[in-house]
């Protein structure tokens, strides 16, 4: 926020630039430095109105940028926890395969098959579907704030 000092700096400079370029087309200066020809000089530019008007979409802007950063995180965020925990399978033999649900890719789940202990492998499918869905569904929310943002009420 600008302090009344600030403002009545920026006020005389663009005053004094209003009334060189009049004093260029060979017009008659119309704000003269006078309280009058500052009040009328704010009147003709709406200068509280465009103010207001910035200052609340600059502030929504803001908001909805970092709303989308946010998704973005929090997508990121599940993508490193589906590929440090995926889904683990084995496959038995005679096309039948068991899955071994999820676990830490560094502590692989092992399967007792009564002879002894087998390793399980990563289901590669499934964590590819789980990767599609989430960057879709990631894109959909962050594409849906994009035209949130650029929605005038």
């Amino acid at each position: 926020m600008m302090d009344k000092n600030q403002r009545f700096k920026v006020t005389n400079f663009l005053i004094e630039r209003a009334n060189r370029m009049a004093r260029e087309e060979g017009k008659i200066e119309p704000y003269p430095p006078t309280k009058e020809g500052v009040d009328r000089f704010y009147k003709d530019i709406k200068f509280d109105e465009k103010l207001k008007k910035h200052k609340s979409k600059k502030k929504q802007l803001r908001l909805i940028k970092s709303a989308q950063g946010a998704v973005l995180f929090l997508l990121a965020i599940v993508l490193v926890v589906m590929f440090l925990n995926p889904p683990f399978e084995i496959h038995l033999g005679k096309g039948i395969i068991r899955d071994l649900g999820y676990s830490e890719i560094w502590e692989v789940p092992m399967y007792n098959s009564g002879q002894g202990y087998i390793a399980g492998g990563i289901n590669v499918t499934l964590l590819g579907l789980q990767f599609i869905v989430s960057i879709i569904t990631g894109g959909l929310v962050y594409f849906s704030l994009e035209h949130f943002k650029n929605k005038q009420y």
